[in-house]
């Protein structure tokens, strides 16, 4: 995984903001399906949220996590922007 190549423990990542063109199911977070990776390994508490949104979804994901480290809302931990597309498109016969 990224974080144990980075050496980075997930214990140290405050907001992850994640980007997408596409949702994986159309109800539930992208983050939330994340999550489970921090929750694994103790670190219940990660702010942030997706934002699906054509090709600005991965841009508005770095923007927002670049304002919460910004504010007066951050806690000295890192924050981790996930860019993805799943690209769903239908099939042409």
């Amino acid at each position: 995984a990224l974080m144990d190549r980075m050496g980075i423990g997930y214990d140290r990542i405050g907001r992850m903001d994640v980007g997408s063109e596409s949702a994986v199911d159309l109800s539930k977070s992208i983050k939330s399906y994340l999550m489970a990776l921090f929750e694994e390994n103790g670190n219940f508490d990660v702010e942030g949220s997706d934002c699906v949104h054509a090709c600005y979804g991965g841009t508005a994901a770095l923007f927002n996590t670049v304002a919460w480290m910004q504010s007066d809302a951050w806690d000295g931990r890192l924050g981790l922007v996930v860019a993805t597309d799943i690209a769903m498109f239908e099939e042409h016969q």
